[in-house]
């Protein structure tokens, strides 16, 4: 019978080893399940804040287009602004003439008539 208890103290402590090394085990995978979830969420978060700065980046381009557009309008539209005052000047400069000249003319021809 001594060998039976030695056999059956032998083999608690077997399974006692191996609860120990599966209980290990478990702890250790648990382990690497919460470093892996772990790196998944960092990941996640700088996909997100990628995500926040290409949209901030898209937004200050499309700004910035929105601007360069703007200001090319304003530029058409200034340029056609001053155009349109040097055709008005051009036009005042030949009626000032025309008035000038017109104005010559009446003192040469019509001035000694009235006098």
């Amino acid at each position: 019978m001594a060998d039976w208890a030695a056999m059956v103290e032998a083999r608690d402590a077997e399974i006692a080893r191996l609860r120990d090394l599966l209980r290990a085990e478990h702890e250790r995978a648990n382990a690497a399940i919460d470093r892996e979830e772990t790196a998944e969420e960092h990941a996640e978060e700088l996909a997100e804040e990628r995500d926040r700065y290409r949209l901030a980046w898209l937004s200050a381009r499309r700004r910035a287009a929105e601007e360069a557009a703007f200001g090319t309008d304003a530029v058409e539209h200034y340029e056609a602004k001053v155009q349109r005052l040097e055709a008005a000047n051009t036009y005042l400069h030949d009626t000032i003439d025309t008035m000038q000249h017109d104005h010559d003319l009446w003192k040469r021809v019509a001035r000694p008539l009235v006098d």
